[in-house]
């Protein structure tokens, strides 16, 4: 039998980067994932006048996992608040990876490149052209402070 599958609204870009890291949709994270803790916590059934949800590109598709405590056919829904605030739990994660290998990426290179380093790191995670500028301020903001001290003296 097929697990019920959890529509959440969510930016494409982060939809792209869950799906470079779990597969295709509708994803399916493995046992003792924290997003399955917390899908499992915050599932609730949903109200019986209450449409199936379309966020159109936006929509990211979970299978729900076999949780033993309860039917997932019945408890199959999130809150609004609820889907915002797992947004935030995947933005965070998207977040810690980007300066993680941001970091990495910087250390391999000889000259250091923003450009290049998040270009590199758009191709491995597939994500769209138009998170460009964000990811360009992401960088910006999280360049660990060795690298703005040198990349300072040189520009003088």
């Amino acid at each position: 039998m097929n697990n019920p599958i959890l529509k959440v609204k969510c930016d494409l870009y982060l939809i792209k980067y869950l799906e470079t890291l779990y597969g295709p949709q509708p994803i399916r994270f493995p046992n003792g994932n924290k997003f399955n803790t917390f899908i499992h916590f915050n599932l609730r059934m949903p109200n019986s006048y209450t449409q199936e949800p379309d966020y159109g590109e936006e929509t990211l598709l979970l299978e729900i996992p076999d949780f033993k405590s309860y039917d997932v056919n019945k408890y199959c829904s999130f809150s609004e608040r609820v889907q915002e605030i797992f947004r935030e739990q995947i933005r965070a994660h998207f977040s810690l990876t980007f300066e993680t290998e941001m970091t990495h990426i910087l250390l391999m290179q000889v000259r250091r490149r923003r450009k290049h380093a998040i270009e590199l790191w758009m191709i491995k995670y597939n994500i769209p052209e138009e998170s460009w500028d964000m990811l360009q301020k992401k960088f910006q903001r999280f360049l660990p402070l060795g690298f703005k001290c040198k990349v300072n003296k040189e520009s003088v």
